[in-house]
């Protein structure tokens, strides 16, 4: 829309979407703010110059004033009448990223400082309204009706003791009602690096976020990531489902919570336990900021209130000795509450420890242990610490008997059982050998007998160490042992153990049936039930995939559908079961198949994901069709990865039909990176980085594809065949060569020279020593240039690859020459000669190679000729008169340098011959210039050999052309 050398930002697009203003730095470095009329070609026009800095443009309602901020000594606010011209101050003390209400009654600002606050102007009253007095830095403000967006940074993500722009923003969204904000909502949380808000369609909201290494646009309901509850106890069941673990999506959960019902019953231990969440996250001054609020208004919830003292004093004390006589005195303060009683003496006991006081300790330690029972957590805690006593005073029996205490009394504690697990575990490990740590592990089998949980967990990691070291039947035996010992929680674990072994055995029978086993129990706990079901859905993907792998498609067929009928959600399964069908040349079937259930089922995404997938299967595609029934699978759920990673291969299939497509295709195959997760399928993010790689390649973008080719390499997976892998080696080498990575470049080729040789494909590791040596040439390593040119000379003329041999001749002719320019060797430039007069008999004898290109995979690769011309003619390869033109340059320099100017002359003007005469001037610019350049040459070579009006000649013909051409240097 613009093309400038300085740089155009802000842009402003008016409220009817015909214009857009934005700042330009093409008249003023400090910037100046321009409109472009979006309904013709004019250029943009100036409406705010001036000798101040001018930003972030804003329209009016009404479209008649530009407001916009400028700086000179401070940041202000103006407007610009449009027809008029007329400048107006609006607010002398203003800020910047300007924002008008959809109803022009109101201009939001942010004031840009190192705490940026949100401001409201009424420009009706002229009245200001404070909106937020940080210490949170508030930017990006944007106006959607009553509602206002905004970016915020309000949580210290890189933790380096401040709030900062380096630090993960998220965004905002405020009601504004009567001129008053309200309702104050966090719509993304922390993990990401979200900004500029704008409002879209049906109540969406767009934004920009930065993730996975790029920035991409993101689109949310208004709502946010969490759905706005109707009540305060739906609230809370969804703060339930997002806080399993200790997250930023939590934290929002939570603080939603609290701006969405301040009134609601149990607020004060929603507020205590954001603020613990906060310290997990070590956020310490935002938890420290959240207990002190809790005591300035909720001092009548004496429990809460006394914790939160004690968390205060344990955030702001180092002195051990002084925390333990406040800690007494919180504890007297809050007498009766059991709670702050026991969490008191428990942060003696460890403070104890500080002090090296571990009698003290322990004593504490066992108070809270004996007489509070009730405080489950705590109190498992309690009972866990006393261990640090006993490994101190270097008592062993005390100190497992303080883990066993643990599991045997508070089994209900999750946390502490698990970690007094753990160290029982490590305390019987410490043998060298398997054998003797597996015979340790066994004698407390027998000796917890009385304990099943500790006993099951015991025999559980013998499996586990069996296991690791590749030692399956054993690690069975052990598992099965547990299976039919014990009950519940480790019972299920060694089930699921069992299960996993079984898969990686390729035994995918009996995994599946030891996880439809445990889905079916009536008993089962709902975690493995959902784990069980999990691992049914993707152990059974294994299966189907494994059988097309090994060439069972009929078994692969029948897997995917049995999958189809458990997940009809599940759309690998689709995925799958399409791919087999297409293997028994059974894709028109298919397509009958998704016909019917898309009847019966029409608002399924996924099954109409495989509608559409079917018609790719067809012979040809049907491609219209695909992309019709994707395209409402994405209206269904634009969040599926597959759902663009297809629609991405059907427009990169319609390219080849018309151009224009490919760039919609690397634009969805963009989202789908963007949205599939590397842990859970990082073989299809190594696929999607190839396709991107490739799509940029395809569009010589070598920059672009080269950092995919990059991130595919550093994705560490193998390629599951060799001719994909020998493709990609060399379009990386060919990216890397044109961005300027000669090293990068050689080490590809090499790669896929090993792959070629394999396959003993002399074509192809003729192409690939052509494109060694010209990466060594481009490092000026003229010696191994001149090597690899020689053997790709040799294997084309093996091949009969006749039209290939006048190239590499005259390759292996510059080389010698170049290395030997500076120190002329009359030997090495004679053979430099012999290899250029044997380039222009093959020359003249069967041409020049063909640079059409010859179809291979789902994209074009060039097989016979070098680098494409955009980086080097020569490398690439001229047309006949082209390579005479290059052959009798050289042949000529190397008789000038060796003094013999006639010969120099000869070829000089058998080159001279070769160009048009009378050509048009604006046309032939490139083809004169060396036309200038080479009667200037001539006139040298006459004038050195004594031919002084020859010369003159020349050198006028020379400077009379240059003139035309209007080249100052010529």
């Amino acid at each position: 829309m613009t093309f400038h050398s300085t740089e155009d930002k802000s842009p402003a697009i008016s409220p009817d979407g015909k214009k857009v203003a934005f700042v330009s730095h093409r008249g003023d470095p400090r910037g100046d703010i321009y409109i472009l009329d979006l309904q013709n070609t004019d250029d943009p026009v100036p409406v705010v110059q001036g000798k101040d800095e001018d930003m972030d443009p804003a329209w009016s309602a009404d479209q008649e004033f530009i407001f916009y901020a400028s700086r000179a000594t401070q940041v202000s606010i103006y407007k610009k009448k449009l027809t008029s011209g007329e400048k107006l101050l609006v607010l002398k003390e203003g800020g910047i990223n300007l924002s008008t209400s959809t109803d022009g009654q109101y201009l939001a600002f942010v004031t840009g400082d190192t705490h940026s606050d949100l401001k409201v102007l009424n420009l009706k009253s002229n009245s200001l309204i404070d909106v937020s007095k940080g210490p949170e830095i508030d930017v990006s403000p944007a106006w959607s009706n009553d509602l206002l967006f905004f970016a915020r940074y309000s949580d210290d993500t890189n933790l380096d003791g401040q709030l900062s722009i380096d630090d993960n923003p998220n965004i905002w969204k405020l009601v504004f009602n009567a001129g008053r904000p309200e309702k104050l909502r966090q719509l993304t949380d922390s993990s990401s690096y979200d900004f500029s808000p704008q409002p879209g369609a049906n109540d969406t909201l767009l934004f920009a976020s930065h993730r996975k290494g790029s920035v991409d646009i993101w689109q949310l309901p208004q709502s946010g990531r969490i759905a706005i509850a109707k009540d305060s106890s739906t609230s809370l069941k969804k703060i339930e489902d997002v806080c399993s673990e200790a997250t930023y999506l939590c934290s929002m959960a939570l603080a939603n919570h609290i701006y969405q019902f301040p009134n609601a019953t149990g607020l004060t231990e929603t507020r205590y336990r954001l603020a613990v969440l906060k310290l997990e996250l070590k956020h310490s001054d935002s938890a420290r900021k959240i207990f002190n609020q809790i005591l300035d208004t909720h001092l009548d919830n004496k429990k809460i209130a006394g914790l939160s003292e004690i968390q205060i004093l344990l955030l702001d004390t180092k002195n051990a000795p002084l925390k333990i006589n406040t800690l007494d005195t919180i504890v007297k303060k809050y007498s009766g509450f059991a709670r702050v009683e026991a969490r008191g003496f428990l942060e003696k006991g460890k403070l104890s420890l500080v002090n090296k006081a571990p009698d003290q300790a322990l004593k504490y330690f066992q108070k809270v242990v004996g007489n509070y029972p009730q405080q489950r957590s705590l109190a498992a805690e309690a009972a866990f610490l006393q261990s640090r006593v006993y490994a101190l005073v270097g008592n062993r029996e005390k100190l497992v008997q303080s883990f066993v205490q643990v599991v045997r009394e508070f089994s209900d504690v999750p946390k502490w059982k698990q970690e007094a697990i753990k160290a029982i575990l490590h305390l019987h490990e410490k043998q060298l050998t398997l054998e003797k740590k597996v015979s340790s592990l066994q004698v407390l089998t027998q000796t917890y007998k009385d304990i099943p949980q500790l006993a099951a967990a015991i025999q559980n990691r013998i499996g586990a160490l069996y296991h690791n070291a590749n030692e399956n039947l054993l690690a069975k035996e052990a598992y099965k042992t547990t299976a039919k010992t014990y009950k519940q929680n480790e019972s299920f674990q060694a089930r699921l153990a069992l299960a996993r072994i079984y898969a990686e055995e390729d035994n995918f029978d009996e995994s599946l049936s030891i996880y439809r086993k445990i889905s079916d129990e009536p008993k089962a706990i709902e975690t493995y039930l959902n784990e069980a079901r999990e691992g049914q859905i993707k152990k059974t993907l294994d299966k189907g995939n494994w059988e097309l792998r090994v060439g069972e498609v009929k078994l692969a067929f029948k897997t995917f559908l049995k999958l189809i009928e458990f997940s009809p959600d599940t759309v690998e399964a689709h995925r799958g079961y399409l791919k087999a069908a297409s293997a028994l040349k059974k894709s028109a079937d298919g397509v009958r198949f998704y016909k019917k259930r898309v009847e019966t089922r029409p608002d399924s995404p996924a099954e109409l994901y495989a509608m559409g997938l079917a018609y790719t299967y067809l012979s040809p595609p049907a491609l219209d069709e695909a992309e019709k029934e994707i395209g409402k699978a994405l209206t269904q759920n634009s969040q599926q990865v597959f759902f663009h990673q297809t629609l991405g291969w059907i427009y990169e299939q319609k390219e080849r039909q018309q151009s224009g497509y490919l760039e919609k295709a690397l634009h969805e195959y963009k989202i789908a990176l963007a949205l599939n997760d590397e842990t859970e399928n990082p073989r299809n993010e190594a696929d999607l980085l190839l396709n991107l790689g490739n799509g940029h390649y395809s569009l010589n973008n070598p920059l672009s594809a080269r950092h995919y080719y990059q991130k595919r390499e550093e994705a560490g997976l193998e390629f599951l065949n060799a001719e994909p892998e020998t493709l990609y080696r060399q379009r990386y080498g060919e990216a890397s060569f044109k961005v300027g990575d000669a090293v990068n470049a050689v080490k590809q080729f090499r790669y896929a020279m090993d792959l070629v040789e394999k396959k003993n494909e002399p074509a192809r590791m003729a192409e690939l020593h052509d494109r060694i040596a010209l990466a060594y040439q481009e490092k000026e390593d003229y010696e191994l240039a001149v090597k690899h040119f020689s053997a790709s000379l040799e294997l084309n003329r093996q091949t009969g690859n006749q039209s290939s041999l006048s190239k590499a001749l005259r390759n292996i002719a510059n080389n010698i020459y170049s290395q030997n320019r500076l120190q002329p060797d009359s030997g090495k430039m004679s053979r430099a000669l012999n290899y250029y007069f044997e380039a222009i008999d093959k020359l003249d004898k069967y041409g020049v190679a063909d640079k059409k290109k010859k179809s291979s995979a789902l994209f074009e690769v060039n097989i016979e000729a070098g680098i494409s011309d955009d980086v080097s003619g020569a490398a690439y390869g001229f047309d006949k008169i082209g390579e005479q033109k290059l052959i009798f340059h050289y042949i000529g320099k190397i008789y000038g340098d060796f003094g013999d100017n006639q010969k120099a002359i000869d070829y000089f003007q058998k080159k001279l011959k070769l160009i048009p005469e009378g050509l048009d001037i604006e046309k032939n610019i490139p083809v004169l210039l060396e036309k200038t350049l080479l009667l200037n040459q001539l006139g040298k070579f006459y004038f050195q050999s004594g031919e002084t009006r020859r010369s003159l000649e020349y050198f006028k013909d020379s400077f009379s052309l240059a003139r035309k051409l209007d080249n100052r240097n010529g």
